[in-house]
């Protein structure tokens, strides 16, 4: 008996034991996570659109600058029109030269050239001719690269058309040396502000995401955590949040809630089965010996002289064979063996007629008929469908009774027909039929609703076993007059 029950225990327990698997180490930090990458790759994105509008920043940065030269120019030629000669003084020409960076002013009226601001020494290098940029800055992006590339000491001539003078065109001549010095200063102004504006993106993409996203996953993870540790207790379904309940978070933790609850109900119906299957283990243990000594005290009914008892005697042995033979495989489904059925070719009558006959036997107010011919042949396991028949009957005949039917003919009926390859046994009764909630879970284990002291498994096992013979078990048809059962099974 002890052996019995510690090989039972051993097998329930084995695939939990190899279920159980070290937790993967992994190197975490802040980049690791997910704030952390995002953070990553915010300031990462944010300099490169940096640097990929570098060349348009720096090139507005440019003709502003040229822009810039014109106006003072223009402004330069107001002053010297209330000055003899139209000329700037040389005081004038220096404070020009030191802020507005520019070494020489002409200006054209009409076949005339006025220079309004004189250069006080010679201008040395190459000249290049200019307009004022009127152009969007990414035109100019090719020019502004220009003057990096030179290596020619160089200075630029613009040219342009002024509105606040009556000339008709004015001279402006600049070092290009001047500009590409302002353009580096700019360039690391760019850069600097890049850098703090992708900074400051990301810090506040971070902060975002970290409420948002990081802190509800922490929650996520504890609970799942949590819920690893100790999955049966009724807690470890909780899962609380400090804020980020954003819909979809709300969709995730709905979903993981409902999968916890039925993750913890599966196990704890899992414990409730494997404590089940060792004490019926120990039970078939003991069940399989009592039962195995009734056999030889039923042998002797055969000499009875008592007809009744000789007729009864053969029925006798065999229904207390076949429980030796379901406590046997019992003990052999506890140590993981699950029994095979034996499929042999069976008159369907003689093996329902026999069944329900069993099944029907303590109600003596129910009758049950058995309505087709004996032409009908069935592949199966002989115990099996006796299993199955008696219990759907059996479950008819106890519903039967107890809602007051016999007064009123109370009756079960066995009706066939051919399906294709298969052949259809209706098992009908007139009873009061099945609750709604109760057809939802009929065919699970420990799902029945009715406390009439079953355990439920009844008809969970009988479309188990039908299954293992190829066939199925529906519930066709229940309501107020009544319910019928349709076995499916493999034609012989």
């Amino acid at each position: 008996m002890a052996d019995t029950s510690d090989s039972i225990r051993g097998e329930i327990s084995a695939p939990d034991a190899e279920a159980e698997a070290e937790p993967a180490s992994a190197t975490t930090g802040f980049f690791t996570g997910v704030a952390g990458q995002l953070l990553l790759y915010t300031v990462g994105l944010a300099l490169l659109l940096q640097v990929l509008l570098f060349p348009v920043m720096i090139a507005e940065h440019r003709n502003t600058w040229l822009t810039g030269r014109a106006g003072a120019a223009e402004l330069a030629s107001l002053a010297a029109q209330s000055m003899p000669n139209h000329h700037v003084t040389p005081e004038f020409s220096r404070v020009f030269l030191n802020r507005a960076f520019i070494l020489s002013i002409a200006a054209d009226v009409g076949q005339q050239r006025e220079t309004i601001l004189v250069p006080e020494k010679p201008i040395e290098g190459t000249f290049v001719r200019m307009d004022v940029p009127d152009q969007p800055a990414v035109l100019s992006i090719f020019d502004t690269l220009g003057h990096f590339t030179t290596s020619e000491q160089r200075n630029i001539k613009l040219t342009f058309k002024p509105e606040l003078t009556p000339y008709d065109e004015m001279e402006v001549i600049v070092s290009e040396g001047t500009l590409r010095r302002f353009l580096v200063e700019q360039f690391g102004a760019i850069v600097l502000n890049s850098l703090i504006l992708s900074v400051l993106t990301g810090a506040v993409v971070y902060f975002m995401v970290y409420r948002i996203v990081v802190r509800p996953m922490q929650g996520i993870t504890a609970a799942v955590t949590r819920f690893s540790e100790a999955p049966e207790a009724p807690e470890a379904t909780r899962i609380e949040l400090p804020y980020g309940r954003s819909d979809e978070i709300r969709r995730v933790l709905a979903a993981l809630g409902a999968m916890q609850r039925t993750v913890s109900t599966a196990l704890r119906q899992r414990k409730r089965l494997a404590d089940l299957g060792e004490a019926v283990a120990k039970i078939s243990h003991d069940l399989r010996n009592s039962l195995a000594a009734a056999q030889v005290l039923s042998d002797g009914l055969a000499d009875s002289n008592d007809p009744q008892v000789r007729d009864a005697a053969p029925r006798l042995e065999r229904a207390i064979q076949r429980a030796i033979t379901l406590a046997e495989a019992t003990l052999k489904y506890g140590r993981s063996e699950t029994p095979l059925p034996n499929l042999h070719s069976l008159s369907l009558k003689a093996g329902v007629e026999e069944a329900i006959a069993e099944g029907v036997m303590g109600w003596p107010g129910v009758t049950a008929q058995v309505n087709f011919a004996d032409e009908f042949t069935v592949m199966v396991d002989a115990d099996h469908l006796h299993r199955i028949v008696t219990n759907i009957v059996r479950n008819a005949a106890k519903a039967l009774s107890k809602s007051g039917a016999p007064d009123q003919g109370a009756s079960i009926v066995a009706t066939a027909t051919h399906a294709g390859g298969s052949v259809v046994l209706v098992l009908e009764d007139n009873g009061p039929g099945i609750a709604q909630m109760i057809k939802e879970k009929l065919f699970q284990p420990f799902s029945k609703a009715a406390s009439d002291g079953g355990a439920g498994l009844g008809l969970a096992i009988a479309r188990e076993l039908a299954r293992g013979m190829g066939g199925d078990l529906e519930l066709a048809r229940s309501d107020s007059s009544g319910s019928s059962f349709a076995l499916t099974l493999r034609a012989g």
